[in-house]
């Protein structure tokens, strides 16, 4: 290495003239070329937005609501997919969950992307078959990149009165089956040194909530769980990081209109109460806003980013309550 006093020689100077004159006279697309590679991408993925070509994301609860919109929006990155979701109704929550048919229609969706998309119809609760999900995975396309922790239930109503069997079932699909996935899940990102895990928790995983008990418990103990699997899953590579999103226009958010809005149970209704509590205009996300965070929170840019908590909340964060 020369001394900084050091003079170039005549054929140094050319080559570095050269090489200004490339980076200067490219302009723009040249910058955005050379940024790309160096974020992992190759330019001409980063030009037609397929940065995640030949990756595989693994969604639970995929076919529909949060879930799907990540997946749609992953896949439209490039990247193949995997739909894990129970797509059936379960007697103890009293609203309807996604069926074979959302399923379905899902597959049919991403697929437009010109990506694979494996549909599989499973249980959250049930290690033995997520372990068996992320193994076809793996089998059918080669690498488990990306997995979003998304299946989940709810509740509502006064603590004393909530059934038994009910709340076993949220402990169980929200903390539990998120643990199971990230233990399928992690052999593999293991083995390859490498992976992303993101863990869908809520804004009542940050702030209680009177008619949330058994709800918000579970969501608040995935964001301890997240923080834990990044320390764990550290030094291999993952990361972990978890979005609490306000409140989703998806079909479980408009099961509950009857608790949010008793007088008026209509969803116009909801909007008003929500909007009153946030700073921001906009009180009510689609999934797309919850899905553009899952993305990023997949992509090379956040490769040194885990065990964070990111708040999706129109400001809710600010007032210091979240």
């Amino acid at each position: 290495m020369k001394n900084d006093n050091e003079k170039l020689d005549s054929n140094e100077r050319v080559e570095s003239a050269s090489r200004r004159s490339v980076l200067v006279g490219g302009g723009a697309a040249t910058i955005a070329a050379v940024a790309a590679v160096a974020g992992g991408s190759t330019p001409a993925q980063a030009q037609t937005g397929r940065e995640m070509e030949g990756k595989t994301a693994f969604v639970t609860g995929g076919a529909r609501g949060i879930g799907l919109a990540s997946a749609d929006m992953l896949a439209q990155s490039g990247a193949n997919i995997v739909l894990f979701d129970i797509a059936k109704n379960l007697p103890e929550v009293g609203y309807d969950l996604s069926s074979v048919q959302d399923l379905n229609n899902a597959k049919l969706q991403i697929e437009t992307h010109g990506v694979e998309c494996l549909t599989i119809q499973g249980d959250v609760r049930d290690r033995a078959a997520l372990t068996n999900a992320v193994n076809e995975t793996v089998s059918r396309f080669g690498s488990l990149d990306h997995v979003l922790v998304n299946a989940g239930i709810t509740q509502a109503g006064p603590l004393e009165f909530l059934d038994d069997d009910l709340v076993q079932t949220v402990m169980d699909i929200n903390v539990t089956g998120a643990l199971r996935t990230i233990q399928a899940a992690t052999p593999v990102m293991r083995k390859q040194k490498s992976g992303s895990i993101v863990v869908i928790s809520s804004i009542l995983g940050r702030q209680p909530n009177e008619w949330y008990a058994a709800y918000t418990a579970s969501k608040w103990a995935v964001i301890g769980m997240a923080k834990s699997a990044a320390l764990s899953l550290a030094g291999d590579g993952i990361t972990c990081n978890v979005i609490c999103p306000s409140l989703i226009d998806t079909p479980l958010s408009r099961s509950l209109i009857p608790a949010f809005s008793p007088e008026n149970p209509t969803w116009e209704a909801v909007i008003e109460i929500m909007s009153a509590a946030h700073p921001l205009p906009k009180a009510v996300f689609e999934p797309e806003d919850v899905a553009r965070m899952v993305k990023f929170f997949a992509s090379d840019g956040a490769k040194f980013i885990t065990g964070e908590v990111f708040n999706i909340d129109a400001g809710l964060g600010a007032r210091g309550i979240s």
